[in-house]
């Protein structure tokens, strides 16, 4: 049986590992992704956003490629089955309003033309 890990009892800065968040039980003020969503598949993504609403997180800061990663075209290759483009994120977060998103200044344009992007995003 997993344990409960109550929110009020942590620090007012915690760091916690993936498979934590769901034996986490109160409330978030913020939840903060920096770049490793891009790199997971869209059911991943979804299941730790769905954690993120049902922990009642007040702010969403999410830091991604808005175009999303590159896709998986065949052995030797790199990339993901199914990339994530900024949008998604928003759509998966039905009880959020989108804040701002920026590339600039917080951003950045990458050489190869991707655009790292900065979502936030606050619970309705």
């Amino acid at each position: 049986m997993r344990s409960v890990i109550d929110i009020a009892s942590l620090p007012s800065a915690s760091v916690l590992c993936s498979w934590q968040i769901c034996s986490l039980r109160g409330a978030v003020d913020l939840f903060v992704n920096f770049i490793s969503f891009q790199e997971m598949e869209p059911p991943v993504v979804a299941n730790y956003l769905h954690q993120v609403d049902r922990l009642q997180t007040r702010w969403v800061l999410l830091r991604n490629l808005r175009e999303g990663k590159q896709a998986w075209r065949g052995p030797g290759t790199v990339g993901v089955e199914v990339p994530i483009r900024a949008d998604d994120y928003v759509g998966m977060l039905p009880g959020y309003e989108l804040v701002d998103r920026n590339v600039l200044p917080f951003g950045f344009r990458t050489v190869d033309g991707f655009h790292s992007e900065l979502l936030l995003l606050r619970r309705k």
